[in-house]
């Protein structure tokens, strides 16, 4: 490195835009920068005149950045159906996590049972002989699910049926009287489903006919990346991300919610390297971290800096002319065109100026 001297040059300016927008944020992150900028700057410090100028040799520089943060990995999940059940829950027979099976024993209220079953129609009555309907009809494919009953098509509560449903009720401990109270069986529109427990839903706790005990799995599994406003302007979106032993994808920026906290400015979503799916689609990861859980505090691995190599020079020696284009100047004052491919700590990659060459270094 030396000194050079040479008239003053009106007419361009440093990089301050484009590239200082790019970089505001991982500057901050690198405090101090890299020991030969430290170096550069004492040595321009204590020049003895106002036009010294020192210039720099293009090297062949390496920058990155990964931060690990915090995310949440948790269950998409939506409010099952009614309980229809009134008086104390005496017993829970499923836990978090569980992956629920038509006939399964969900929990029971005074001591009387509800079951899961598969069927489009909520429970909003009892059943008995001579009913009708589309809730007899999925009736009629529980109880052949259940090897009860032969004749599974059909609307009509029948004796055939009304038998079927007296030993079904013997086989699980409910009052053998042929009616099917509307608390007795709980129907998910698919099964078998992955669920999760309302924080109601307790031994001891009272039931009422309009809580909600079960939440079932809508959307598979999420990871969100909750960020302060300092946090939002490090992580760029579609920031490549990994976590756990193998999962890979990039943070993509979500619309706010209505009801979002002042302090978290954006949520990010961890999706397929596409961007186009959560990250957790297709994969038995997400559920293998999870386990029961209905949601997981995750480390992340978030590159803020993609790593990249190649001919550095410091911030100091980009400048931008009136077209917004950047270039460097030669130590004999040629200018020369570059393009800025990444930026941190005060060192820029770019393309354009050979390895070797001495570039002029601004005030």
């Amino acid at each position: 490195m030396r000194r050079r001297t040479s008239p003053g040059r009106p007419g361009r300016r440093r990089v301050v835009g484009g590239i200082a927008a790019v970089t505001v944020l991982v500057a901050g992150a690198f405090l101090g920068g890299r020991a030969s900028i430290g170096a550069v700057t004492d040595r321009a410090e204590s020049g003895s005149s106002a036009d010294a100028e020192l210039t720099w040799e293009v090297k062949h520089e390496s920058i990155g950045r990964t931060l690990t943060m915090s995310g949440v990995l948790s269950e998409r999940t939506q409010p099952g159906p009614l309980a229809n059940a009134a008086g104390v829950v005496t017993s829970v027979d499923v836990a978090n996590g569980d992956t629920v099976k038509t006939g399964q024993r969900l929990f029971s209220t005074d001591l009387r049972p509800t079951v899961a079953g598969e069927g489009a129609t909520p429970g909003f009555r009892d059943l008995s002989l001579g009913d009708r309907g589309a809730d007899v009809s999925q009736l009629r494919a529980f109880l052949c699910k259940a090897g009860r009953l032969k004749a599974c098509k059909g609307t009509t509560f029948d004796l055939d049926l009304s038998r079927a449903v007296t030993a079904w009720q013997k086989s699980v401990g409910l009052t053998p009287d042929g009616t099917v109270d509307a608390s007795s069986i709980m129907w998910l529109p698919e099964l078998p489903a992955r669920v999760q427990l309302s924080k109601e839903l307790a031994v001891g706790a009272r039931m009422s006919v309009d809580d909600r005990p079960i939440l079932v799995a809508s959307q598979g599994q999420v990871i969100e990346l909750k960020l302060t406003p300092a946090q939002a302007e490090l992580v760029p979106d579609r920031a490549p991300i990994s976590f756990g032993t193998s999962g890979a994808g990039v943070a993509v920026r979500m619309p706010p919610a209505q009801d979002a906290s002042q302090d978290v400015a954006v949520v990010m979503e961890v999706r397929s390297e596409d961007g186009t799916a959560g990250v957790c689609a297709g994969t038995d990861l997400c559920s293998a971290i999870l386990g029961t859980s209905a949601s997981v505090p995750l480390e992340l691995k978030v590159v803020v800096v993609p790593s990249m190599d190649g001919a550095g020079v410091p911030l100091r020696a980009i400048l931008s002319a009136a077209d917004d284009t950047t270039y460097v100047i030669l130590a004999d004052g040629t200018h020369v065109p570059v393009t800025v491919l990444g930026t941190t700590g005060g060192v820029a990659i770019v393309d354009g100026v050979e390895l070797g060459a001495l570039v002029r270094l601004e005030a």
